[in-house]
């Protein structure tokens, strides 16, 4: 399993960034998205809280790490989570798996021919 470089990062209740805001992705691959929330300041504590995951703004998972088998542009798309506990929610920022540009397919010229010439 592929280890995703959008890895969200919570400190001190600040909202989770992506790593990396793009990753291009092709079918077959196995992404790993986790939404880590990081320490809270010492002498505090997350207390009970609870993640939510988004895939192109609808709700869809309430796992810390997602596993995600891109199968074509249905698991593309714009990721977040949020998080909350007794102190509130925080949303993390938007990153994007796309699928990478499928190469175009070779083709067969339409009338290949023989070339004859004199040698001088």
């Amino acid at each position: 399993m592929k280890k995703l470089l959008l890895s969200l990062i919570l400190l001190a209740f600040v909202a989770p960034v992506f790593a990396d805001k793009t990753v291009e992705v092709s079918p077959g691959e196995v992404y790993s998205l986790s939404a880590n929330i990081g320490t809270p300041p010492e002498g505090k504590t997350f207390g009970t809280y609870s993640i939510k995951w988004f895939k192109d703004g609808k709700a869809f998972s309430s796992a810390t790490v997602l596993s995600v088998t891109v199968k074509g542009a249905d698991e593309c798309g714009a990721y977040s989570f949020v998080f909350t506990n007794a102190a509130g929610s925080v949303t993390s920022d938007v990153g994007y798996l796309n699928l990478k540009p499928v190469p175009p397919a070779p083709v067969l010229p339409e009338k290949p021919t023989v070339g004859v010439e004199k040698k001088k």
